[in-house]
Formats: structure tokens, C-alpha cells, sequence
């Protein structure tokens, strides 16, 4: 018997949900987030659904706002990623997924894995990416490592953007980390 309800989880770069799982796609859309040189906003990437629904109670005069911008892979010509679904990823911008877990009930993202524990089921593995070190404060996401692009969308607007997060050394112990390697991840459940 399944569940009525299980974990949902954001499949970044990817416009599906894993097929060989038990998952429910919500919806299917775009990645956004604060423009990187805006200081306020949010600091989390958001899943914008691609058929909006829109009040009627909009008002175009409203002064004191928060933007929200389409969120563009910012990766330059490095190879990190499968070209399974894309040739070029720079300045393309980024979908996303939501998924529900049919039967699991709990969903960790595992950074600097690719593979997860005994038991626990993958739901994809991709690079942890975020906001530049020199922009403003962004959480960590896991984007899949065939990522897609939103189709027509090389324009280059510079909204909002992912770059890889490397480690460095220090404070982080090297070994087992490398100075400057990109960080891989995997999503799992249970």
C-alpha cells in the first residue's frame, strides 16, 4: 500500500523526475532567484512554475518591491557536466522539477557524494552550485549532472546564476578534500 503523501524534493536542470523511481511530477519550470547584484531579495533559488496563476488584484503601481529573475548557468566552457541533454550550458537558462516521492518519506541532499548509504535510493547526482563568492548569499543546490536548457534562452541576462562550489583548504581539511575541486552531489531518500 502507498502512502497518501511522501517528501517532495527539487530536482534542479532537469525538466522530469526520475523515470526508474516511484515519483509524481508536480510541475515542470524555470529556476529564478534575486538578481546577483541586488542586496536584498531572496537568498534561495526558487522553482517557478511554468503556467503562473495570477490574481486579480494586481496593481502595476506598487513601489516597494523584491525581484525575481530566470537563473542562468554561469560555467564558462568547463566540461563538468553530461552534454546528454545540452551542448552548451553557459549563460542558458536553468529549469527545474518538482517531485513527489510516492513511497519514501525522507529526502537529504549528500554533498561531496556520489552515491548514497546503504538502503537510502538515489534520485539523481549532479555539482553543487550557487551564487558567485563575490555576489550575494545563496543556498547550495544539487544540479543534475545532464542538465538541461530552457530552449531559446541564450540571451545572456544575467539574472540570476549558478556557479560551482569548490572546496578550499584551511579551514576544510585537505586531504580528503582537494583545493578547488568542484563539489559533487547526490539526492537520496528512504
Amino acid at each position: 500500500m502507498k502512502p497518501s503523501s511522501g517528501d517532495t524534493y527539487i530536482r534542479w536542470g532537469r525538466t522530469t523526475c526520475p523515470d526508474e523511481i516511484d515519483t509524481e511530477l508536480l510541475y515542470a519550470g524555470f529556476a529564478a532567484g534575486a538578481h546577483y547584484t541586488n542586496k536584498g531579495g531572496s537568498s534561495d533559488f526558487i522553482c517557478l512554475p511554468s503556467d503562473p496563476n495570477w490574481s486579480s488584484n494586481y496593481d502595476d503601481r506598487v513601489a516597494s518591491v523584491s525581484y525575481l529573475y530566470g537563473t542562468e548557468y554561469d560555467v564558462g566552457d568547463q566540461h563538468h557536466f553530461s552534454r546528454q541533454n545540452a551542448e552548451v550550458l553557459h549563460d542558458r537558462d536553468a529549469p527545474c522539477a518538482v517531485c513527489r516521492l510516492l513511497e519514501r518519506s525522507t529526502k537529504l541532499l549528500f554533498p561531496a557524494k556520489l552515491g548514497c548509504p546503504p538502503k537510502w535510493t538515489e534520485e539523481y547526482r549532479g555539482f553543487l552550485m550557487s551564487a558567485h563568492n563575490n555576489h550575494g548569499r545563496a543556498e547550495a543546490v544539487c544540479v543534475d549532472q545532464a542538465p538541461e536548457v530552457i530552449s531559446g534562452s541564450q540571451t545572456n541576462q544575467n539574472g540570476a546564476l549558478f556557479y560551482f562550489i569548490e572546496g578550499i583548504c584551511g579551514s576544510l581539511p585537505c586531504p580528503p578534500y582537494v583545493n578547488g575541486r568542484e563539489i559533487t552531489c547526490t539526492v537520496c531518500s528512504i
